[in-house]
């Protein structure tokens, strides 16, 4: 019994050293990516009609972080237009020139600002604006193709939000997107109702491809606050019954669809 007491440490110690494994140093190649949180991070779209007359300037800010080690010194990451043939914006025009984009010393991130301008073009249609990493003295870009570029869609009209696109609680709670009711929204609602209005309200659930789901294979919008929602969009039907009655006529789109929020029934 006094032999297994004394032989134990020895046993412990011996398996210890053995065990322990040397972490390697980082020796891959320093790459840089965008950050990506939420699904209108990739494509985000922007009106200044949501602006008062005397703005003539948009910021949209983009954080970047780098995969790799850190360094006593700054380096400057790659980036640049990309044509996508829809309208693509034009610098100086559209938008102020990219400039140099540099990470801090000791850091791993940065804001990347972009300064939209609001053009006398834009009243008339959208621009694009998208912005790819490309390789720098000091990085290499992502893999990750939806970490590797950023769009901006934006114009000086009423510009359906990206998140308006897909099925479900969006789509039921205000009803297919016309540019007469958005303006109406915006204008009683006193809010901007665009991309990152919904993104705060609501979120996104992808389905699997099951009949068992209610949209199967679909990216689909579900509330955050369900009775605020429905609160709301009876607020907004309210409203435009009164202007109905007001104006003596009732509000309808260009092509005389009628503007009408499905969820708007009277409180």
């Amino acid at each position: 019994m006094k032999n297994r007491i004394y032989i134990l440490p020895i046993v412990v110690l011996i398996f210890a050293t053995s065990c322990e494994v040397e972490i390697p140093i980082w020796s891959g190649q320093d790459r840089v990516y965008f950050q990506t949180t939420r699904l209108t991070d990739t494509l985000q779209t922007y009106s200044f009609v949501y602006e008062s007359a005397e703005t003539s300037r948009h910021t949209i800010e983009f954080r970047l972080y780098t995969e790799g080690s850190l360094y006593d010194f700054s380096r400057t990451v790659g980036l640049k237009q990309v044509s996508t043939g829809a309208n693509d914006a034009v610098v100086n025009a559209h938008y102020e020139p990219l400039g140099n984009v540099v990470i801090p010393a000791g850091e791993n991130n940065v804001i990347f600002p972009v300064t939209l301008i609001r053009h006398s073009s834009l009243q008339d249609g959208e621009r694009t604006l998208r912005i790819e990493l490309v390789e720098s003295e000091h990085f290499l870009p992502t893999t990750n193709r939806d970490r590797l570029h950023r769009t901006i869609v934006f114009t000086d009209k009423a510009a359906m939000p990206f998140l308006w696109t897909y099925v479900g609680d969006l789509k039921n709670h205000f009803g297919e997107y016309g540019t007469v009711k958005h303006l109406f929204m915006i204008e009683v609602g006193q809010r901007p109702f665009d991309d990152e209005w919904f993104a705060q309200n609501y979120s996104l659930t992808t389905y699997p491809n099951s009949p068992l789901y209610p949209y199967p294979g679909q990216t689909a919008t579900s509330a955050r606050d369900r009775n605020y929602m429905l609160f709301l969009t009876e607020w907004l039907q309210r409203r435009l019954d009164e202007r109905n009655e007001r104006e003596g006529n009732i509000l309808k789109e260009e092509d005389g669809t009628v503007v009408v929020f499905p969820y708007g029934r009277v409180l």
